[in-house]
């Protein structure tokens, strides 16, 4: 369940990322000419963009998995038994989420001018003239606000419901030695069994016609 859910999700939140990139830079009017999984890009051509909208190209990568796992959440069915379910549950939201924690990171790094150049949050400070400060607020709130939903709708209980659940069926699958009966497993000992008591009941037999 957890690798499965890793798996399905990480190309998931790649598509999100990147799509989100790919709506704003087609709503400015630029062609994107290539989006690769794989590799974790978009590029585009043309396109004509203001302040605003360069600084929402930027935003975007990281709000549309966001809002995504909001949707999710708001969804999610807390009477569902399924264990794969309750662990998809958790880890979809959280790898959607995570990378919005970048966004707390990156403007301490842009304060002391050691932020990695191209970056998204860079990009967006930049042509925002947001305040750090303030980017590194709005990520914490933002992460925050996803961590309290996802209590709220029980979402983190059921996971770690679902985590005991798991183990302790691993505990309990441990192999149980057969119990033995002297040399034979009790399914070879009753065969072996019949088979003694059918000779002992032919030789008393022989024994009677014996003078």
């Amino acid at each position: 369940s957890l690798f499965a859910s890793i798996l399905f999700t990480i190309p998931v939140y790649i598509i999100l990322h990147e799509g989100g990139h790919a709506l704003i830079a087609l709503s400015c009017g630029a062609r994107i000419t290539e989006f690769s999984i794989l590799g974790a890009y978009m590029r585009y051509e043309g396109g004509t963009f203001t302040a605003l909208t360069l600084s929402l190209f930027y935003i975007a990568g990281m709000l549309l998995p966001v809002l995504i796992s909001i949707a999710y959440m708001l969804l999610y069915r807390d009477a569902a038994q399924s264990v794969f379910y309750r662990i998809f549950s958790f880890l979809f939201p959280l790898i959607l989420t995570a990378p919005a924690l970048a966004w707390g990171i990156v403007p301490l790094l842009y304060l002391s001018d050691q932020a990695p150049p191209g970056d998204d949050v860079t990009g967006f400070i930049e042509s925002s003239g947001a305040s750090p400060w303030a980017v590194l607020l709005g990520a914490v709130l933002l992460f925050a606000g996803c961590l309290f939903l996802a209590w709220q709708r029980k979402i983190i209980q059921n996971y770690w419901a679902a985590v005991r659940r798991v183990m302790s069926r691993s505990r309990g699958a441990k192999a149980v030695p057969l119990v033995r009966i002297g040399r034979y497993p009790p399914y070879t000992e009753g065969i072996y069994g019949a088979e003694q008591k059918d000779l002992r009941g032919c030789n008393r037999q022989l024994r009677k016609f014996q003078p």
